[in-house]
């Protein structure tokens, strides 16, 4: 009931999230003088309370939910940061907040602590756990089904090291507890989506049989921790679950999960959830300073994926392009390799100048997991590209060391270090700052545009690697109806839901 009086609501079924919340008024009340907002931004800086009054949170609880890392001021606040909680809240669906809430209360309890229940969303050592962004991919569907099982969410990744390395948490404090058993998780439970007699299985009534099977599992385990997690990380079933999400998150219709694309709805979840630690932030806010990076189109290729078209390339050598995939072997940019790539990128830059409407400059933020792809970019003057006579300033991080992707650390001992990932975590924040994207293949530039909504991207590389021309289809958003099979409950059709989205049915794309 606390929780259901924490929201405010209208005729029209819209609702409206209290205030602020308990992790991020720490911030902005203990450490109000480091906090920088610009002037378009709304803070309250004054020391009248700034979360709901029936949460009842001391200064002492709220302390006590601090991320460790020190605070600092950046300007990268203006987008990421705790000011940005409330807003964002309010873009998400009721019962997502209502988790919010209840998380943020739990967590702060002094009292019986020994008694609160985990879902880990785990990364144990040696495990393949995918990239930066296949491990979070599927985080939405994972809050639903924490929040149907009413245990608390953490996320521990032990391989190669945690996630607060990179991200602190902002709305809710996601970290596991100390007591977590860190041994490999070998003493805890672990739910394994698609695994058996699922593995196989297609179709959204047999994934909503799967996970009604996880839940009730889930549900009559009393351990303090059990953890979920996916036998692979084919992005099918992942879209499946996120689908499922997507379905309790919207009335009618819904935007369709697919590809390796990350939902909509990650621009507001994400700002909710996390920011990037201060040391990233502040490598941020001085790039932008420097290249005063205002308005701008981002531009994500990777440059060494498909491993299958690479190996082709780089003489027919599998093993080579799979070490190359990695970061552990550096081609020259020369050759077949150059044009193959520049063929790409070339492409790739056409299609971000066509989402761009500037008349007389247009600046691209150009990212991409080969150091010397990125390089020669920066070289390139307008006559590459179909300009339509404006100026193009290209603006990129420029290193000396190959990309390691965080997918294949456990193939690489060395890769522990997290300050080498840190430019990583800088270029998906600045692409989820573009204000368009053109992305190709895999889901790091996909997860730049979820950030950014999905309102205004464009693919330009297919699944074989090859390169797509601008316009095409990918500029269009995908619906498909909610339906009972995408419910886990059958009377599941409660308020606060968001309003049915824009967009296209499949058959209406295929008739244009």
């Amino acid at each position: 009931d606390e929780i259901e009086n924490a929201a405010t609501r209208n005729d029209s079924d819209h609702w409206h999230p209290a205030p602020l919340y308990p992790l991020f008024v720490n911030i902005i009340t203990l450490h109000r003088n480091v906090v920088v907002v610009s002037p378009s931004d709304t803070a309250i800086l004054d020391d009248s309370p700034l979360y709901p009054k029936h949460m009842n949170i001391t200064a002492a609880k709220i302390a006590s939910t601090t991320p460790d890392t020190e605070t600092k001021t950046t300007t990268i606040a203006t987008l990421y940061g705790p000011h940005r909680v409330e807003s964002a809240l309010k873009k998400l669906p009721k019962w997502l907040v209502d988790y919010i809430y209840w998380h943020q209360e739990e967590a702060t309890k002094k009292e019986n602590t020994a008694k609160q229940k985990y879902l880990v969303v785990s990364c144990w050592q040696g495990e393949n756990c995918g990239g930066f962004s296949d491990r979070l991919r599927p985080l939405p569907f994972y809050l639903l089904l924490a929040s149907k099982v009413q245990r608390l969410l953490c996320i521990h990744w032990s391989q190669p090291f945690g996630l607060e390395q990179l991200l602190q948490p902002v709305g809710i404090d996601w970290r596991c507890p100390s007591d977590l058993d860190v041994n490999n998780g070998e003493s805890m439970r672990h739910n394994v989506l698609f695994q058996g007699i699922y593995r196989k299985m297609e179709g959204s009534s047999n994934t909503k049989e799967m996970v009604l099977h996880t839940i009730d599992q889930i549900q009559k385990n009393s351990d303090r921790f059990t953890s979920i997690g996916l036998i692979d990380r084919d992005f099918q079933k992942i879209n499946r679950l996120n689908n499922i999400f997507q379905a309790h998150s919207y009335r009618e219709r819904y935007p369709v999960a697919e590809k390796w694309f990350h939902i909509d709805l990650s621009q507001h979840l994400y700002r909710v959830l996390f920011e990037p630690i201060p040391a990233i932030a502040e490598r941020m806010t001085q790039f932008k300073q420097q290249h005063s990076l205002h308005e701008y189109t981002a531009v994500h290729v990777r440059g060494r994926y498909p491993t299958g078209r690479m190996a082709g390339i780089l003489g027919g050598k599998k093993e080579i392009a799979k070490e190359h995939d990695k970061g552990s072997h550096a081609p020259p940019l020369e050759g077949k390799l150059k044009d193959y790539l520049w063929g790409i990128t070339g492409n790739a830059i056409d299609c971000a100048l066509q989402l761009s409407n500037d008349e007389q400059e247009t600046t691209i933020f150009f990212s991409s997991d080969n150091v010397d792809l990125t390089k020669y970019v920066l070289t390139q003057q307008q006559h590459s590209f179909s300009t339509n006579n404006r100026t193009i300033r290209f603006i990129a991080n420029e290193r000396e060391e190959m990309i390691q992707h965080l997918g294949a650390t456990h193939h690489i001992a060395s890769t522990t270090d997290p300050e080498s990932f840190y430019s990583i975590i800088e270029d998906l924040f600045l692409m989820g700052e573009a204000r368009c994207i053109a992305h190709g293949i895999g889901s790091f530039g996909a997860f730049g545009a979820g950030l950014t909504g999905n309102n205004c991207r464009i693919v330009h590389r297919n699944y074989m690697g090859k390169p797509v021309t601008c316009p095409n289809n990918s500029r269009y958003k995908y619906l498909a109806n909610v339906t009972k099979d995408d419910l886990l409950d059958d009377d599941e059709e409660g308020g606060g839901k968001l309003d049915p989205p824009e967009g296209y049915f499949y058959a209406d794309i295929i008739k244009k």
